[in-house]
């Protein structure tokens, strides 16, 4: 003897499965920026114990932060001054105690953050094997003292 299910029984089997269905598309095709829309990925290196890309609201701070990514013990967050994370930075690097970081570009060999003792000057990075050829030389003869978290852009000799 068969027994078939009620209209109302079936109806709702089929609803179910109609929303499960749904919910799956759903998921495929889900955009992470529809519910962060003002997030933004920063590279972040240096002291921490798992460096790499991470999403942060405009919002979010360097204890945020800091939490994500797990402090070493040498991380010198003291040399940080900016206490809410800046989005338009594509990298933060998290320096060493007694260590600065000054983020090079232009006439070097590596652009990006560079790990310096804390007392360099810029004749230093000559020295230190970090310009290019094209560095200028009388600019790399220069005696000041470089900033923690400085941008140094090393203009080039622009010989033709």
């Amino acid at each position: 003897m068969s027994k078939d299910l009620p209209l109302c029984e079936c109806l709702f089997v089929f609803l179910l499965l109609a929303l499960i269905a749904f919910l799956c598309l759903l998921s495929i095709t889900h955009d992470s920026s529809d519910i962060y829309p003002c997030s933004f990925q920063i590279e972040v290196q240096g002291a921490v114990l798992r460096s790499g890309n991470y999403r942060f609201s405009e919002s979010s701070t360097l204890a945020d932060l800091c939490e994500l990514v797990g402090l070493e013990d040498n991380a010198n967050l003291k040399s940080i001054k900016n206490k809410i994370i800046d989005h338009s930075q594509k990298e933060l690097f998290i320096p060493i105690k007694e260590k600065k970081v000054v983020y090079l570009k232009g006439a070097v060999k590596k652009v990006g953050p560079c790990i310096l003792p804390q007392e360099s000057r810029i004749k230093d990075l000559k020295e230190m094997g970090l310009l290019s050829k094209e560095a200028s030389n009388h600019w790399a003869k220069r005696k000041r003292l470089l900033k923690n978290q400085e941008e140094v852009i090393v203009p080039s000799t622009n010989k033709k």
